[in-house]
């Protein structure tokens, strides 16, 4: 289930920003697994410096624990500058990384794994 931003946020662009656990969740069919969710969020370039990834990622968090989730994983990118810094700032910590794994226009780049328990 998708946590939408506030209503001012329409204007950010085609689609409004969200946030949300995903479904099924991650590792599906491992028991030792089924309280965790790995997260997605969407925040259009237009929506950035307006605070609107730090009020959702608190709602998304909220609908996980309803859902009976205990852990929460995201996973990026290190390039991604802007979602590393609006994790950190919401209490995620990194807790994996994959040096190298990812290519991004001509460059290797490493995959992290960041979390966070509710």
């Amino acid at each position: 289930m998708r946590t939408p931003a506030a209503p001012s946020s329409s204007a950010c662009g085609r689609e409004r920003p969200w946030a949300t656990p995903t479904s099924p969740p991650y590792r599906p069919g491992r028991r030792a697994l089924e309280t965790v969710a790995e997260v997605s969020y969407y925040l259009d370039f237009r929506c950035r410096g307006q605070g609107i990834g730090s009020r959702l990622l608190p709602e998304m968090e909220a609908e996980a624990r309803k859902l009976g989730y205990e852990t929460l994983l995201a996973i990026l990118l290190a390039s991604n500058g802007r979602s590393l810094a609006l994790l950190r700032k919401n209490g995620y910590r990194e807790w994996g990384r994959l040096p190298a794994a990812a290519h991004l226009g001509g460059a290797q780049v490493d995959h992290l794994i960041f979390g966070k328990q509710l």
